[in-house]
């Protein structure tokens, strides 16, 4: 597993199918993306495999995402189609979700696709993370809108950059910025609603290829974001 995340392979595995024994490797690797089994109810699976693991003495949450595993449509051995359930029939929705996702913005890393694809699924069983539906059930539109709204943003990141050098070229340093300020301004405003798993995305995309300028900006959102939440 350490070799596909150095290669950038995300990670995704089925969580196994032995109901209230533990999820079993490859998923309960720390670095898989283990995939637990719903109904169309978006109750769990009977089979779907349950957490914690324990690896060199360090307890991890698994699984990590769940994606319906029951009565799925398939391909059958010889011809045509048949109903099949299992963790290994959820694995490939969150594979399929991560080839949207990475469709949707390729510079994604591992960690964004798993704090978007996790962020926006919808929890199901005890409130947050749990061991037996990881994070919630994926949500493929409503991720689909985070990457796209998060593509948006490291977008705007970049002109804010070449805005700043653009009026350096043009008239040197100001005391203040006609040209990026009103973009810097906006940026703010914007990245006040992103939730954690945005806002952890953006940190890993500004801090990865926007300059100093950048992240010193985003510092100064993350500043405004957290002040706005206290109120709240």
């Amino acid at each position: 597993m350490n070799a596909w995340v150095s290669a950038g392979i995300v990670p995704v595995f089925a969580a196994g199918n032995n109901g209230p024994n533990k999820v079993g490797t490859p998923g309960g690797f720390p670095h898989s993306w283990a995939v637990a089994a719903t109904k169309k109810d978006d109750t769990l699976a009977y089979f779907s495999s349950l957490g914690p693991v324990v690896w060199d003495g360090v307890t991890y949450i698994k699984p990590d995402i769940a994606a319906p595993g029951y009565g799925v449509i398939s391909c059958d051995l010889g011809a045509g189609t048949v109903s099949n359930m299992g963790t290994s029939m959820a694995c490939p929705h969150v594979a399929g979700l991560v080839a949207l996702m990475l469709q949707a913005n390729p510079k994604l890393t591992i960690e964004q696709v798993r704090n978007l694809g996790e962020s926006t699924a919808i929890d199901l069983g005890t409130a947050g993370k749990d061991n037996k539906f990881g994070s919630g059930r994926f949500d493929a539109v409503e991720c689909i809108k985070k990457v796209l709204t998060n593509a948006s943003l490291e977008a705007a990141f970049a002109a804010y950059d070449r805005a700043l050098a653009a009026e350096v070229a043009l008239v040197g340093v100001q005391s203040s910025s006609p040209l990026a300020g009103p973009l810097a301004r906006s940026i703010v405003i914007r990245c006040k609603s992103l939730d954690d798993g945005e806002s952890r995305s953006l940190n890993i995309s500004v801090a990865n290829s926007g300059s100093q300028a950048a992240q010193k900006l985003l510092q100064e959102a993350a500043a405004v974001r957290q002040g706005e939440n206290l109120q709240n």
